[in-house]
């Protein structure tokens, strides 16, 4: 069984944003790494670009082979290229986020969570993400739990163990994913701080 580990390398207001997604499964192998991540960038296009501000983009992935220690990423660029957010509003601040959470039903390790940025700022109102934005991060997430199925292979999304090494010693696939309407903040999103 193999386990890749996918780092979605954005950019906003110039500053590096990054989100990190687990495959597990028989085919979540390094010859299937192009098609994952353009299913990946794919859920970003169908479902959030018009929410996402044009300060906001989604350049390549960086795909490590996890069965393997210490084997270094491998660079992927989306087949349809950069994907840009398509309002010309003003973002929100780069430490303002919509938080998602992933579950599995069973024993830890069973959560996961995503910080995603670059909302135009209509898309808080009242101090609360609005319902329509939390819809569309609800599509984006199904989106990536349902990878496997549309892209006909056999792969999860999936929650890991690590070893010291950072090898994979057990993995649970994620079944459910809950966008949080209250905006999150992210310490490391601050410009100057993180990567």
């Amino acid at each position: 069984m193999g386990h890749l580990l996918v780092v979605a390398k954005q950019t906003l207001y110039n500053q590096a944003v990054r989100n990190t997604f687990w495959f597990g499964g028989n085919d979540a192998v390094m010859a299937n790494a192009q098609a994952i991540c353009d299913g990946v960038r794919l859920a970003w296009a169908a479902n959030l670009a018009s929410a996402l501000a044009n300060d906001w983009s989604l350049s390549a992935f960086d795909v490590y082979d996890k069965t393997i220690p210490s084997v270094p990423a491998v660079e992927i660029l989306p087949t349809l290229g950069t994907l840009v957010g398509s309002s010309a509003s003003e973002p929100l601040p780069t430490t303002v986020a919509l938080l998602c959470s992933f579950k599995a039903q069973v024993a830890p390790p069973n959560r996961n969570r995503k910080y995603l940025a670059g909302f135009w700022n209509g898309q808080v109102v009242s101090g609360y993400f609005t319902t329509a934005t939390s819809d569309a991060v609800q599509d984006w997430a199904d989106d990536i739990l349902a990878l496997g199925t549309s892209l006909s292979l056999a792969i999860v999304m999936e929650v890991v163990a690590l070893d010291v090494d950072g090898t994979v010693t057990g993995g649970n696939p994620l079944t459910s994913a809950t966008p949080r309407r209250i905006p999150a903040t992210q310490r490391r999103r601050r410009i100057g701080v993180g990567i």
